[in-house]
């Protein structure tokens, strides 16, 4: 994971932790990718804050906003992109880390918006998640996880 410097231009992004009441994190599977899993994310819209960018993407990527704000971190992480994705412009994303809790009645719904991002999901435990994310995101979502274990340990399920 780089820093910011001058040289590189990072994507303003949100990402969402969604908790069970197990505590287990909401894991998707990328229907572009079907190896690829990681958690809802995506850009900033000009002129949006990052927690309505929060909301906007868990409508459009698992169809529902009925979640509870657990936490969120204070900076954001940036990580870098590999070359081949450069050409969007940025040499990755900095990214605004979110905790959510799904409420009892809220349904996952991945086919609500007009792009799937998504063509399943499964509840994990920490330990069993982090070896599901591979490459360039999983280093920038190990430590937004030990940072919000500083503070919800006990709302996160480790294993």
């Amino acid at each position: 994971m780089k820093t910011d410097t001058v040289d590189r231009i990072y994507r303003a992004n949100v990402a969402a932790f969604v908790l069970n009441d197990k505590g287990e994190i909401l894991c998707c599977q990328r229907s572009d990718n079907h190896n690829a899993w990681q958690i809802p994310q995506g850009g900033i819209d000009p002129g949006e804050s990052p927690d309505d960018a929060a909301m906007r993407e868990l409508q459009e990527e698992i169809g529902t906003q009925e979640v509870s704000l657990i936490a969120k971190l204070q900076e954001p992480i940036s990580y870098d992109w590999p070359e081949h994705l450069h050409y969007r412009g940025f040499h990755g994303q900095r990214q605004w880390y979110y905790l959510f809790r799904l409420k009892p009645e809220a349904r996952i719904c991945l086919d609500t918006h007009d792009e799937i991002e998504f063509i399943s999901y499964q509840w994990l435990s920490v330990a069993d998640f982090l070896p599901l994310v591979h490459g360039f995101k999983a280093a920038a979502y190990r430590q937004a996880l030990e940072e919000f274990a500083e503070t919800c340990a006990d709302v996160i399920k480790s294993d």
